[in-house]
């Protein structure tokens, strides 16, 4: 196997003298990637089960009187239309 010297052919290698030390053996270098690996896979994972209520997402039950059904209606309308994980029920 040639040295990473002759193969970068760097003008500076000698004067570092650190490229063989600093390469991973195999056998950590594969440890190395499964730990990258694990967090990558448990980090990006996501549940649709922990969503809280708040503000703009979740499920709310409100009452309003009839004379209102209009305004109340297009309010709804609205608010579902811009936030999509909002869910509003309306007893009249």
């Amino acid at each position: 196997m040639r040295s990473l010297r002759s193969l970068w052919n760097f003008p500076f290698a000698e004067r570092i003298g650190y490229f063989e030390e600093a390469i991973i053996p195999m056998k950590s270098r594969r440890i190395y990637y499964f730990a990258i690996f694990l967090i990558v896979l448990t980090g990006c994972s996501t549940s649709q089960e922990n969503t809280l209520d708040g503000p703009t997402s979740g499920h709310i039950s409100i009452a309003a009187d009839n004379t209102l059904f209009p305004i109340v209606d297009a309010e709804v309308d609205i608010f579902e239309h811009t936030y999509k994980n909002a869910q509003i029920d309306v007893k009249y």
